[in-house]
Order: structure tokens, then C-alpha cells, then sequence
């Protein structure tokens, strides 16, 4: 459970989870809105309609809160009207209006609100958001928020946005009955990322790229050898390298990268074992696929720009196929979010509580 006085905690009302309920519907119902997903294209129904729109919007809703708890003299304001943002126009702001001392003005800062989750390892931005115009006076800023629960054990399907509203309504249904209750979920405000830091900290891809994103946890601990010491059936010694060089990721997983998601720096010097396993196909002529594990010989340190720091320990095995999870060809910036919580942890980038601060002064 967060503390109480958490500046980056949400808890949303019953009046909220109506107001998003009712949106969604009249979006669903407006002849002029496009229902086809973003990803699939395929056509939406009711259901994946306002699952979508009540996850979405109540983000926004939460980062309207806490701009507003931390300077009570704005009121924010944002687009609850279904003929309000246009469908792919990168220039509309989550954040359309700000109330100060009971005068409407436009935002000073261009503000996208992202839903974020535990699972979600990489950070993706379009280009086009960081050069399409946006007037001279506004600086922009991609805030990431979650949703979570007081019940950190629990199954996360039951913190369901649209599964707690219905739990609510509908409290006599025995079927809802696993879902969370509505003062038990919470949303938290998890980063802030400014223009600068997606230009300082991310790979900038070009739409000629083919950046493939990987399950960032990468170099889990595994096993290598029997209790007495002996390697496993089908392990081979394949090669050695030292803290003299960078290591390819090509080494250590067959995925060949040109870029700099391709390579693995020393930050704290030392030699590593490579062994690998070939595995074959059906018949037993032909290698299907290679799986490597890494050894250190010492504590040693292990760095790529993008995907984070890694700290190996002595003699300890290490998983290091790199599992793609999708490829991606669009100019557009690129970051783990592993390595966005590093940069927080030492600076780089505000904390969310003093970018929330700085966001509720500047807006």
C-alpha cells in the first residue's frame, strides 16, 4: 500500500468510473468515430471500446488530479467530449485547458498522458510527436501512469478498470465478486519524460531501421552444471572474451544488430565464459536454433545504453538468449524501461514527484 500522502497517487471515485463508462459508450454510438484498433485494425465492439477508453481516459483523469492537488489554483482541464481529439493528429494535447484564477488559457506545455504497466519493457515515442508544431510558447512532456492495487499478491486481472466498475454496479453478481474493489486500486504517476530526455537517453530509430525489441530480462541466473561440478549433456565451451572489448549481443544470442542495442560495454572489467548448445531439428540434420549461456569469472559490470546495466556475479550462470519481442520499422524514439528507472535512480531524469511539481507550477 502507498503512502498516504503520496503527491503521485490517484484513487478514483465511483462519479469518475461514470463519467468514463458514459463517454465510452457515446463514442461507441457516434456514426463518426472510427472503431478500429490502432494495432489490429480490425473493428472494435462495445466492450473493447470501453475497456480501452476507461483505462485510457482514467490516466488522464488521475494526471488532472494531481496537477490539481499540487497547485490548487488550477483547474485542468481535459477532452471528455467524443468530438473532441482527432483521430492520428499528433498535435492534440491530452491536456487541452487550464483554469487559473478563473481564467481559461492554453496549456504552456504540450502533456501526452501513457498508460504504463509492470509488464511493459520498452518506452516507444513517434517522431513526429517532438516536430510537429505546437507553437512557440510550449515545451512538451510524456507522462506514464499505472494502475495497481493494494493487494500487491493478487491476480492483476482482478485491478480490471472496467471489471471494478462493473463489481461496483453490479455488486450482487456473484461472477464480479474477484474483482477489486474501487477503493482498493490506485493510480500512480510512475515517470516523466521530457523532450530533452528522449533525445538525451533514447535511440532514435529511423523508419529504414529494423530495431528489434527484446524481453529486457535478459541474464537471468540459470543453471549450467550438475552438483558435482559437471557440465550438462550437449554444453560446449565455445569461446572466451575479456573486458578489452564490448561484447556483441551476436555472441551471445545469433541475433545480429547493427546498431548501438548490439552491443554490451564494461563498466566494471573482467572475463566471461560463453557456452553454448546447438539445438537441432526434427530429423537431426540441421541446427534449428543455438541457446548460450554467459559465465563470469569475477563480479563484473555490464552496460548498453538502452537496456540498462547488468551486474553479474562470480562463476554464476546466466541466460543470455535475447527473446525478440517485436520489430519495429517507424522513425521513432526508443528506450527500456528498466533503463528509464535507472536514470531516475541517479538524476538523469526527474523523479515523478519533482517533475509533477514542476509540471503543476509551469502548466
Amino acid at each position: 500500500m502507498p503512502a498516504i500522502h503520496d503527491i503521485t497517487i490517484y484513487r478514483p471515485t465511483r462519479k469518475t468510473l461514470n463519467e468514463l463508462f458514459n463517454f465510452s459508450v457515446k463514442y461507441f454510438l457516434d456514426p463518426q468515430k472510427r472503431l478500429e484498433g490502432r494495432t489490429s485494425g480490425e473493428p472494435r465492439g462495445l466492450g473493447s471500446i470501453i475497456d480501452s477508453f476507461m483505462h485510457g481516459k482514467l490516466m488522464e483523469y488521475a494526471l488532472k488530479s494531481l496537477i490539481e492537488k499540487c497547485n490548487p489554483s488550477f483547474r485542468i482541464g481535459i477532452d471528455i467530449s467524443t468530438e473532441g481529439r482527432t483521430q492520428q493528429n499528433h498535435s492534440d494535447p491530452d491536456i487541452i485547458e487550464v483554469k487559473e484564477n478563473g481564467i481559461k488559457r492554453v496549456p504552456y506545455i504540450h502533456i501526452e498522458v501513457k498508460a504504463t504497466s509492470d509488464n511493459h519493457r520498452w518506452i516507444t515515442l513517434p517522431a513526429v510527436q517532438l516536430t510537429t508544431p505546437r507553437g512557440s510558447t510550449r515545451s512538451f512532456c510524456s507522462c506514464y501512469l499505472s494502475i495497481k492495487n493494494d493487494h500487491r499478491n493478487s491476480n492483476n486481472r482482478t485491478g480490471d478498470v472496467f471489471g471494478v466498475f462493473l463489481k461496483k454496479r453490479f455488486w450482487l453478481t456473484s461472477t464480479l465478486w474477484k474483482f477489486q474493489r474501487l477503493k482498493d486500486i490506485y493510480c500512480q504517476l510512475e515517470f516523466v519524460l521530457e523532450e530533452s530526455d528522449f533525445k538525451t537517453h533514447c535511440f532514435h530509430a529511423k523508419t529504414k531501421d529494423n530495431v528489434p525489441l527484446y524481453d529486457v530480462s535478459i541474464l537471468n541466473n540459470t543453471q549450467l552444471f550438475t552438483k558435482k561440478g559437471i557440465l550438462y549433456k550437449n554444453w560446449t565451451l565455445e569461446k572466451t572474451i575479456t573486458g578489452k572489448r564490448s561484447i556483441r549481443l551476436f555472441e551471445v544470442s545469433g541475433v545480429e544488430i547493427s546498431n548501438d542495442f548490439g552491443f554490451l560495454k564494461w563498466a566494471k572489467g573482467g572475463k566471461i565464459d560463453i557456452y553454448k548448445k546447438e539445438i537441432l531439428n526434427k530429423g537431426g540434420t540441421k541446427i534449428s536454433s543455438v541457446s548460450k549461456i554467459l559465465v563470469p569469472s569475477k563480479d563484473i559490470i555490464l552496460t548498453n545504453k538502452y537496456l540498462g546495466t547488468f551486474q553479474l556475479v562470480k562463476n554464476q550462470p546466466y541466460n543470455a538468449n535475447m527473446y525478440v519481442l517485436v520489430e519495429r520499422q517507424k522513425e521513432e524514439y526508443i528506450i527500456s524501461k528498466r533503463r528509464i528507472l535507472e536514470l531516475i535512480q541517479d538524476g538523469s531524469i526527474n523523479s515523478p514527484e519533482i517533475a509533477l511539481k514542476q509540471i503543476s507550477t509551469t502548466i
